[in-house]
């Protein structure tokens, strides 16, 4: 059996995800296949793991962490993986495992004596567009307007697509809607798409609020298309947009 962790979507440079095989064999070691999506940390015999992960190593990060716990000649040990991806997984299993899944953990212990297929698939929170923008608040040597749903940056207000404009020369690091792109404050860990589109449509605005500027905020979107996507303030804004679920 060949246990394989697939991604349907894109990347967030706007690829298509490419299927990742593990092959895990009773007694063997797991075949790293090389791909960008999926970095093997290390294989560790299960003590030290544990006493690693009581020091705070192996949290998630930008991704979610995936562990093979396997015995190999009547011990066991513990390989870890970091997959590139904030997404929501699904796990199916085509044999003998015991499996948790936690908020972006996915811990995953094999029967010994047996060959199984682990697939772990994207379920959710597809990445339309991903990247970063400047604006030029003055409006004299740079561009002032950003289109979220291509990536796009615009001088000119009247460009079709735009979606917001920088907060001028009072409020350099704040953003303006442009039509009917919506922000909306956020002041926890980065939102999923499903939190951004769960907000209240009163918590929705036209521009940011002057006392929540600062570089580094963290703001939920509203395109002008409708999709739903964050927004991180500062020189460079960096963004994300989700695909809509029927994309």
């Amino acid at each position: 059996m060949v246990p394989a962790v697939t991604h349907d979507g894109e990347t967030r440079e706007g690829r298509s995800f490419t299927s990742i095989a593990l092959t895990v064999v009773d007694g063997l070691p797991i075949v790293n296949p090389g791909l960008d999506i999926l970095v093997e940390i290390g294989t560790f015999a299960l003590e030290r793991y544990l006493a690693e992960q009581a020091k705070g190593e192996f949290e998630p990060e930008d991704d979610t962490v995936l562990t093979v716990t396997r015995t190999v000649n009547g011990e066991k040990e513990v390989t870890v993986y970091r997959i590139d991806t904030l997404r929501k997984l699904e796990v199916r299993m085509d044999g003998e495992f015991v499996t948790t899944v936690e908020d972006r953990r996915i811990a995953v212990e094999v029967v010994p004596g047996t060959d199984s297929t682990l697939l772990i698939s994207d379920i959710g929170e597809r990445i339309h567009w991903e990247g970063s923008f400047t604006l030029d608040p003055t409006g004299l040597v740079g561009d002032t307007h950003v289109d979220l749903d291509t990536g796009k940056v615009h001088e000119h207000a009247g460009t079709p697509g735009a979606d917001f404009t920088h907060g001028g020369a009072v409020n350099p690091w704040g953003l303006e809607g442009v039509g009917e792109a919506r922000i909306a404050e956020w002041r926890s860990a980065l939102p999923d798409r499903e939190e951004c589109s769960g907000l209240p449509e009163e918590s929705w605005r036209t521009a940011t609020d002057i006392e929540v500027i600062f570089s580094g905020a963290v703001h939920c979107v509203r395109t002008g298309e409708g999709r739903f996507g964050r927004v991180t303030l500062g020189q460079d804004y960096a963004y994300l947009v989700w695909k809509d679920p029927d994309e």
